[in-house]
Parts: C-alpha cells; structure tokens; sequence
C-alpha cells in the first residue's frame, strides 16, 4: 500500500500524468498547475520564509503557514494567465492577457504590468526573465 497521494490534493489532478510537489502553505501534494497558482499568491513569500526558518531551527516536518482558503477553489482568470506565464520571457506577457480579456489598470512601471480581469481578479506581472505573477485581488465570490 501506497502512501503517496495519487492526486493533487487541490484540484484533483491525476499526479501519474503531472508533476507534483509539496506546497509551501501546508503538507498538500500538488500538481505543477497548482504549484503556479500558489506562487502567484501574495502570501507566498512569507510562507517560503516561514519555512526555510523552520528548516534551519531544525524543524523537517513544519506544516506550514495553513493554505489560504482561495487556492482550493477553482482559478480566477488572474491565476490562469499566471500559469500560463510560469517560467516564460517577458516578451508575449501583454498579449496573453489581453487575450484572457485583461485591461491594464496602471501605466507600466519600470518593469511591472498591471491587469483586471472580466472576473474582476486582480495580477501584477513583473517583467523579470522568466516573468514573476502575483495576483493583486481574487474574484468577489
């Protein structure tokens, strides 16, 4: 018997068929897809330092800073396009979420975008190389 989980514990992807990884909120495995949409969570940050200090305090089994509610709910548009940037060059950011229905909400600064979305999600899109999302506000849901 196995105990490693079969699939995502967000979304329920099938993990025979995608990569997987543990998330730095919680002990949840994930899918790749899900890995993208917790990296472009605000959070993320503070959560990835809560556990490299947990680490290096000689804690191996930290359970995480608890994962916000929003990533076990289907994405926003502003997750989408954040998924589909993960790990691409600067170039085609515009275009992707203008076709994703995006607007910019603020002129370009130095090398940051800024969109809202139809579903009124919020995403900042930093112009690095591979580009780095992080999703400003979620839906009203």
């Amino acid at each position: 018997m196995s105990h490693w989980p079969t699939h995502c514990e967000r979304c329920g992807a099938d993990l025979a068929k995608v990569s997987s990884i543990m998330s730095k909120f919680n002990q949840d495995t994930i899918c790749s897809p899900c890995k993208a949409r917790e990296r472009a969570h605000p959070g993320y940050r503070e959560a990835d330092e809560a556990e490299i200090a947990a680490v290096r305090a000689g804690d191996c089994n930290f359970p995480g800073v608890g994962c916000p509610p929003v990533l076990y709910n289907p994405p926003c548009i502003a997750e989408q396009v954040a998924i589909v940037l993960e790990g691409q060059e600067p170039n085609p950011t515009v275009q992707i979420a203008l076709c994703h229905g995006g607007v910019f909400t603020a002129d370009p600064v130095l090398d940051t975008d800024q969109y809202r979305f139809p579903d009124g999600s919020e995403l900042s899109v930093k112009r690095t190389n591979p580009v780095r999302c992080t999703v400003l506000a979620y839906p009203n849901t």
